[in-house]
């Protein structure tokens, strides 16, 4: 059995007792490292004041203490103003809020994996306004969701979403759920300027997204 000594307990172990050959600190005291250092940042929090407004970069430390990254100054006192971090440093946050991962699955525990849209099993993680909406991981803007719900709604507005489901029925969307996508996806890339001109022929009046899916499920157009 290969030994190795510890430069922090100074015991020797088993070299499976760390990370990779080329480590100096076994696991056990690397861990006990980390939730010091964890302890140590929670403890603190000088505040918002406290943060430097005059630098353009600000160190942000994640939650478990792994690493740490590089945020703009906005975004810094975007998260300590949101409760999602507090000032360690003039030039440092530390984000009190768990990494992703955690994260969601809290949120899949906490809703005891029941969808928060049609009530059966749920195992995926959808966002109450989508990502490429402004959205973001916050714990506020994550919800519970089965895969079924979460294709469905894809980046649709929530309200949007949810009035759907209330008017159809998951059943019935999943039945239109190609035509659904394929017009929400299209919508997407016909400007304001060419469904005035469309409107302006007679044709098939599409004033929103709402009315091309109700259309579909309601069966009165041909898409």
């Amino acid at each position: 059995m290969t030994l190795k000594q510890c430069e922090r307990c100074e015991i020797l172990k088993p070299i499976e007792s760390y990370e990779s050959k080329g480590s100096r600190i076994c696991k056990e005291c690397k861990e006990e490292h980390r939730k010091q250092r964890m302890e140590r940042y929670s403890k603190v929090d000088l505040g918002l004041d406290a943060l430097d407004s005059s630098l353009e970069l600000i160190h942000c430390m994640r939650n478990d203490v792994s690493m740490a990254y590089q945020v703009s100054y906005e975004k810094a006192k975007n998260l300590v103003q949101e409760g999602r971090a507090t000032v360690y440093s003039s030039d440092t946050i530390y984000k009190t809020e768990k990494v992703k991962t955690e994260r969601f699955n809290d949120v899949k525990i906490e809703a005891n994996f029941t969808c928060h849209y049609c009530g059966e099993y749920g195992d995926t993680i959808d966002h109450i306004i989508p990502l490429d909406k402004g959205g973001s991981n916050a714990k506020s803007n994550l919800v519970c969701s089965c895969r079924e719900c979460n294709e469905l709604k894809n980046n649709m507005k929530y309200e949007r979403f949810m009035d759907l489901m209330n008017k159809y029925g998951k059943q019935e969307l999943l039945k239109n759920r190609g035509n659904i996508q394929k017009k929400f996806t299209s919508l997407k890339k016909v400007n304001q300027e060419i469904l005035n001109n469309i409107n302006k022929k007679n044709k098939n009046k599409v004033d929103s997204l709402d009315d091309m899916i109700n259309s579909v499920l309601n069966k009165k157009t041909k898409w």
